[in-house]
């Protein structure tokens, strides 16, 4: 699959059973609705797209599913701090742009087990520090 902000190479990380495709250069992430399920639990859509109010304003053109290249609908999720993500209207998953899956997941969970994977993609996914 291939990154819908760069178009590079998607990689597959796992985490405990959770497998997440991701683009070393943008810092996003895709998740299939299993995986969803996984991360969010029981209600898993629910819980990762919950609507916040108002519309979605974002400039950004749309992009297009790795799965199936359909034109992806953006959709406002978390309920502290709503962060845009994009849905594809197909179902075939959900694309979160670098940052929001850990900020979505501390927004959600209070679980030890959505602690760790929330700290682990924090380090995982965070830009690389330059060596001295």
């Amino acid at each position: 699959m291939w990154c819908p902000n760069c178009k590079e190479p998607l990689l597959v990380l796992e985490f405990e059973g959770i497998e997440l495709d991701y683009c070393d250069a943008c810092r996003g992430v895709w998740l299939d609705p299993d995986e969803v399920a996984m991360v969010f639990g029981n209600g898993g859509w629910q819980k990762a797209l919950h609507v916040a109010p108002g519309e979605v304003l974002k400039r950004e053109s749309g992009k297009a599913c790795p799965r199936c290249r359909t034109t992806m609908h953006k959709r406002l999720a978390g309920e502290k701090h709503p962060i845009t993500t994009d849905l594809c209207p197909r179902g075939h998953g959900l694309w979160l742009d670098g940052g929001e899956l850990g900020a979505l997941i501390e927004q959600s969970h209070s679980d030890p087990v959505f602690q760790r994977l929330s700290t682990w993609l924090g380090n995982m996914l965070q830009p690389a520090k330059a060596i001295s």
